[in-house]
C-alpha cells in the first residue's frame, strides 16, 4: 500500500502543477503584497508608499470619486502632462482590466492606470532595483495641482 501511495504522489503534484501554470503559472500562486489605495477629488488616500526592491507587488486603485482619475509614477511631474522620467519605462507589468492601461494620455506613453468614477483597476509588477524616491499623481485636468500626489520609495 506504502508503494502505490509513493508512485501515486509524483505524478498528482505533477499534474496539480500543470493545472497551475495552465491558470497563470508562479504569479498566479505567488502573488506578493497587494496595497489598496482609493482616489477621490482630490487625493490618494495613502501619500508615502515604501517598497522593497524584488517584492512582487499590486496596487490596487478604486475611484470613489465622481470623475476619472489615473495613477502614474515618476520624476519630474508636470500638471496636465505627466512625468517626464516615467517610473514603468523598461518594466514588465501587468495592468487589470486591460482597458483602465494608461497608454498615450498626455502626449507621451507611460505607464500606470486610469480608473473611472466606481470602478477599479490594479496594476502588478517586481518592485526593480532602483532605489530611491519618485512621485505618483493624477494628471487628469487641475488634480496634480490640487495636491494629487504622493511619494513613493524604494528600499
Amino acid at each position: 500500500m506504502r508503494d502505490l501511495l509513493s508512485r501515486l504522489t509524483l505524478p498528482v503534484f505533477a499534474a496539480g502543477a500543470l493545472v497551475i501554470a495552465a491558470c497563470g503559472g508562479a504569479a498566479a500562486t505567488e502573488s506578493g503584497r497587494r496595497i489598496d489605495l482609493e482616489m477621490k477629488e482630490f487625493a490618494f488616500t495613502q501619500t508615502a508608499i515604501t517598497l522593497k526592491r524584488g517584492e512582487k507587488l499590486t496596487l490596487s486603485f478604486k475611484n470613489t470619486g465622481t470623475t476619472e482619475h489615473e495613477f502614474m509614477a515618476g520624476r519630474f511631474g508636470a500638471d496636465n502632462m505627466g512625468f517626464a522620467q516615467d517610473f514603468f519605462a523598461g518594466l514588465k507589468y501587468q495592468v487589470a482590466p486591460p482597458a483602465s492601461l494608461h497608454g498615450k494620455r498626455h502626449g507621451t506613453a507611460q505607464g500606470g492606470v486610469w480608473v473611472s468614477p466606481g470602478q477599479t483597476a490594479t496594476i502588478s509588477f517586481v518592485v526593480p532595483d532602483r532605489p530611491g524616491t519618485y512621485e505618483f499623481g493624477c494628471f487628469a485636468t487641475g488634480h496634480y495641482k490640487a495636491g494629487m500626489k504622493g511619494s513613493l520609495t524604494i528600499e
